[in-house]
């Protein structure tokens, strides 16, 4: 019998090793403790909850029961320590400075093998940061509730939940006044009193926050980012040249990556280019859609139709084919890379779209 539990024991730790056993015993095993490289001599030590929760989440993804948490952590700790190893910051925790000074790894820890003081160690350190994590591990969320205190399933909690954000050096950078942030390489989308909007990292508003949505295309790296006020555009905000563009009135997306927005006036349609922040099909159409040619590349250009009359515009707002054709070709009907078919008093023929 004793040889039996000893096998049913064995099984269970296989099964569940040991940096997942924290699921069942949270108190007796924490998350990692991550030991931050010293900049300036000021070090981070960091409380890894959500890294920790990634795992069990990852583990349990296949499997048909996850373990249940009424407390599950929204966000990690973080203590900031001077070269005397004394505790100079700490956000997000309940311990006292007195326990902390107490609760890390002495200095000099293992690894350590100098303190980084100047510009250039602290540049490198950025860069391998980026190399790692290149959209915006270089700031921290910081909240109004200890990480220990916070319960999602107290609406008295998460009704009144604030969030901030701090740099690697401890500094707050932004006060914990915000209902949401989510961070990007250079700017960050907040949302306050239920009303989004754009900041940067320096606290400059770039989009003011009286916006009911916004909309990047659910890509990190997106060229504009969009701002709506109930079901209108009314902000677009171009990330390469940081150029922020009013929008008026506009309520449909034709390719909201490359900045093509349609215009509906008087039923009747156009076209407005945010990169160019301009109407670049005016709206005296019944017909505009988003189209793509096959050429050498692949292109792309607006269907146009008025008076049951067809042509084909560039994006920028030049005619390519006037709106004079009875029907243009769909994506099924091209018959040679750089041409499109149409259709004019029963004829058919191939024209040259030129350069899109």
């Amino acid at each position: 019998m004793k040889t039996i539990f000893a096998l049913i024991f064995t099984s269970i730790f296989l099964l569940f090793p040991k940096n997942l056993t924290a699921q069942f015993h949270f108190d007796s095993q924490p998350p990692d403790t991550i030991y931050h490289p010293f900049n300036k001599g000021i070090q981070l030590i960091e409380i890894d909850y959500l890294s920790f929760f990634a795992e069990v989440d990852f583990f349990y993804s296949t499997r048909s029961q996850a373990p249940f948490f009424d407390n599950r952590p929204i966000g990690n700790e973080y203590i900031f320590r001077d070269t005397t190893g004394k505790i100079v910051k700490s956000f997000n925790t309940h311990i006292n400075q007195d326990s902390l000074n107490t609760k890390f790894k002495v200095i000099p820890f293992e690894g350590t093998t100098k303190i980084q003081e100047d510009e250039n160690e602290e540049l490198a350190f950025y860069k391998r940061q980026e190399q790692i994590w290149p959209i915006c591990d270089k700031n921290k969320l910081i909240f109004n509730f200890r990480i220990t205190e916070y319960k999602d399933s107290d609406t008295s909690y998460t009704n009144h939940l604030k969030k901030g954000l701090i740099d690697l050096k401890g500094n707050i950078i932004v006060p914990i006044e915000y209902d949401e942030i989510y961070c990007y390489q250079d700017w960050m989308v907040v949302q306050k009193n239920g009303k989004w909007g754009l900041m940067n990292y320096s606290g400059e508003v770039l989009v003011p926050l009286e916006n009911d949505r916004y909309d990047n295309g659910y890509n990190d790296f997106t060229k504009v980012i969009y701002f709506l006020k109930d079901t209108v555009y009314s902000y677009a905000y171009i990330t390469a040249t940081k150029k922020k563009v009013i929008l008026n009135n506009i309520t449909y997306a034709m390719n909201e990556d490359l900045g093509i927005l349609i215009v509906k006036k008087d039923s009747l349609y156009g076209v407005f280019n945010v990169f160019m922040n301009k109407m670049v099909v005016p709206c005296v159409y019944d017909i505009v859609s988003f189209v793509s040619f096959p050429s050498e590349e692949e292109r792309v250009a607006i269907h146009i139709g008025m008076n049951k009359k067809h042509g084909v515009m560039s994006i920028e707002g030049k005619t390519l084919i006037p709106c004079i054709y009875d029907q243009i070709g769909l994506w099924n009907q091209y018959q040679t890379p750089g041409y499109i078919k149409v259709w004019l008093n029963g004829q058919s023929s191939e024209l040259k779209i030129g350069d899109l």
